[in-house]
């Protein structure tokens, strides 16, 4: 809402691993969906977390233009480091007869997935009844859209450093502001090194797709480790379980998405 950058449509990246392709909007903090007709939807009616962070932003608006079917949540403290975001939304949103949302999604696995399984808008498998859960990619730094923060990308905003009035992400800004200097080589820098090519869920540590009661049991089992990794249980990467990893899975509990390699 605050980005001098265009909005950014997934329907021109859905059906393969290109919806994981990092979304080229410096400071995004809106998602809107469009519905295929008029529903009773409200603000809680979505979730939003952060796959490896577990970072929940908060909600700071919400929206519905009944002219157009359009939902639209505005959010706060929404991480810049990068992420995968979970968007899940329930199948309690319903018509105006009362049926509820057709939402199902498979969800790509990796940016180079070409399955036709993968899921293209709109969605749903033709039954009322599923959440739509959709997995995409926040990367700042990311300036090629591969999902990874490296030198390609810091060659890519060198290119365009001082660049200003109506850089865009690809050229390094990074947050939006429409010029390229310290903030975004700040925000490259962050993240650099980072990989979310591959659709990962922190505490999902059993691979069921599922953030359940045998992900938090592991946790349990494990408090008080030390040396540990996060196979057991160590979600924020400070070598020890304890209840911060808790808390941090708590967050993703009842996480559960369809993915196709």
């Amino acid at each position: 809402s605050a980005s001098l950058h265009a909005a950014f449509a997934f329907d021109t990246v859905d059906g393969s691993g290109a919806q994981l392709q990092t979304v080229p909007v410096g400071g995004a903090d809106t998602i809107s969906i469009v519905f295929s007709e008029a529903v009773n939807v409200s603000d809680n009616s979505l979730k939003l977390v952060g796959m490896r962070t577990s970072n929940v932003p908060t909600l700071a608006e919400f929206h519905y233009d009944a002219s157009t079917n359009t939902a639209t949540w505005r959010y706060e403290n929404w991480r810049v480091l990068g992420d995968q975001y979970l968007i899940t939304l329930a199948d309690g949103v319903t018509d105006v007869e009362g049926n509820p949302l057709d939402g199902d999604w498979t969800n790509p696995e990796t940016t180079t997935t070409t399955n036709g399984l993968v899921s293209t808008f709109p969605s749903g498998d033709g039954t009322p009844g599923g959440a739509f859960q959709f997995v995409m990619n926040l990367m700042p730094g990311d300036a090629n859209l591969d999902g990874k923060v490296d030198g390609i990308d810091f060659s890519l905003l060198s290119i365009h450093w001082g660049q200003s009035l109506g850089s865009f992400f690809v050229d390094g800004d990074f947050n939006g502001d429409g010029a390229v200097n310290s903030d975004d080589l700040n925000l490259l820098a962050a993240n650099f090194n980072a990989n979310r090519q591959t659709v990962s869920c922190g505490a999902e540590f059993d691979s069921d797709g599922t953030v359940d009661d045998d992900d938090l049991t592991l946790i349990a089992n494990n408090a008080g480790m030390t040396g540990a990794t996060l196979a057991d249980g160590d979600l924020n990467g400070d070598g020890q379980v304890t209840m911060d990893d808790l808390d941090l899975a708590m967050a993703q509990y009842g996480l559960e998405l369809t993915v196709v390699s």
